[in-house]
């Protein structure tokens, strides 16, 4: 066992323990714990701390992928990736919101999407249970496909795309709504009570709306599946139930 490392959450009776230890084949495997009252253990494992974006899985300590200087994030971005020392808690997200981030969507592994200034964004960085914090670049919101498109510089007809949002609801769609229509994007509709929308879009204008600190991913819409008959597994589901007969019941 190497590198332990103890880790007190500031205003809160939660501790966390870090350290990394060495398999049988020489690799050295992180391993975290977490005490939620300070001294019992209510969470003991070994981790990843690979990022598993579409862009590329990398952990951020390692080595961060160069980005296309076309599909990097400006100077004005106000959307980072924060990473966890552990996987994700309330006390986490709570240090954060008070500082004046908006916390969005999780992503795997021990990380969330985070809305802030760049002088939250430092604070945030310094938080000690806080691993890592990086720009969300348009690189990592578009599917691969779009990303080759864009690069290349092909020459591809406007077509139909379905544009996901962080936050939920009319208020971030109109926002974007408003950004599309200004660049003459042609509208098909949206779900004031979800994260989406659809728009027939020139290439140009799918990196425009790439920018916008209110868009997660834009992907080419495709034709109706059926796959219901797969949606445990797709969903993760039938793993749950592996693990110790989780059924949801």
């Amino acid at each position: 066992m190497i590198g332990d490392r103890l880790i007190d959450v500031a205003g809160t009776a939660v501790r966390v323990a870090l350290w990394t230890e060495v398999a049988p084949d020489g690799r050295s495997e992180p391993f975290y714990a977490i005490s939620l009252d300070g001294h019992e253990m209510a969470t003991v494992r070994r981790t990843s701390y690979v990022l598993e974006l579409r862009h590329a899985g990398f952990d951020p300590l390692v080595e961060v992928p160069a980005v296309e200087a076309t599909l990097a994030a400006s100077e004005t971005t106000s959307l980072y990736l924060v990473q966890f020392v552990t996987q994700p808690l309330e006390e986490y997200r709570t240090a954060v919101t008070s500082l004046g981030g908006t916390v969005h969507k999780f992503i795997a592994n021990h990380s969330h999407f985070v809305e802030m200034t760049p002088n939250v964004r430092d604070q945030v960085a310094a938080l000690p249970f806080v691993r890592w914090v990086g720009p969300l670049h348009p690189a990592y919101k578009l599917e691969q496909e779009i990303q080759g498109q864009l690069i290349s510089g092909a020459r591809i007809d406007p077509r139909r795309y379905s544009i996901m949002l962080h936050e939920r609801g009319s208020a971030a769609q109109d926002r974007v709504v408003a950004e599309l229509l200004a660049i003459d994007g042609e509208l098909h509709g949206t779900t004031p009570q979800g994260y989406r929308i659809e728009a027939t879009l020139s290439l140009a204008q799918v990196r425009r709306l790439a920018d916008l600190d209110d868009v997660m991913f834009i992907d080419r819409k495709s034709k109706l599946e059926v796959d219901m008959d797969i949606v445990r597994e797709i969903g993760g589901a039938n793993y749950i139930e592996t693990i110790d007969g989780f059924t949801g019941s």
